[in-house]
């Protein structure tokens, strides 16, 4: 059998005005936070996997791919090794009385790798297309999500399906850009050059596959 090897060069980019000095911890209900080093501009890391299928964040299920991609798109929250919950993409979140729902305010200033600005309207489309793909690693996760609502560019609303704080550590599945994915079949998601956009502290500069 031929072996599809898969060769990634990513290159740290300030995409984020706040990534350039210090990445900021997840607000809580008073908005408060901690913070890491960012990445230098102009590192590079080369890296090769055997055997994968898509460099779709959403679709891959290869483990060395996905760590890898980790370095190229952010999500809302993420996970630290202490299991704390921190802030990606977002500034600062708040509970309703009910637990069921909360309202997230994402950070400024945070760019796609070709320079648009992402907005609430990339997180609602990621949740919803995660939704409609349950061969996701990510749809267990978007399950528990009953609703989404954009609130204005940077705010976004998004009702659980049972209430509970700990859903807000289901919300670190990576975000993917709409004006890039939206309209494509599930083909051309797997595609991998709709896949090279990310907003992550390092973009992909070279991309190369091939057989062995």
């Amino acid at each position: 059998m031929r072996k599809l090897f898969l060769t990634i060069i990513i290159v740290a980019a300030c995409v984020l005005s706040a990534a350039c000095q210090q990445q900021g911890g997840a607000g809580n209900d008073d908005g408060a936070g901690g913070g890491s080093a960012a990445a230098v501009s102009g590192d590079e890391l080369n890296i090769s996997v055997i055997s994968f299928n898509t460099i779709n964040p959403l679709l891959t299920h290869n483990e060395s791919v996905s760590q890898a991609l980790n370095l190229v798109h952010d999500g809302l929250f993420e996970i630290d090794s202490s299991g704390e919950v921190q802030a990606a993409i977002a500034e600062s979140y708040s509970w309703d009385e009910s637990r069921s729902a909360v309202a997230i305010s994402l950070k400024d200033g945070v760019k796609w790798h070709d320079g648009r600005d992402l907005s609430a309207a990339d997180v609602k489309f990621t949740v919803e297309l995660i939704k409609s793909m349950p061969e996701s690693p990510y749809y267990i996760f978007a399950s528990s999500i009953k609703a989404v609502q954009e609130n204005g560019d940077r705010g976004i609303d998004i009702e659980f399906v049972k209430p509970g704080t700990e859903q807000i550590e289901n919300l670190f599945f990576p975000i993917v850009p709409k004006h890039k994915l939206s309209g494509l079949s599930k083909e051309q998601l797997m595609l991998d050059k709709n896949n090279m956009t990310g907003c992550g502290m390092y973009e992909i500069s070279e991309f190369n596959k091939r057989k062995k």
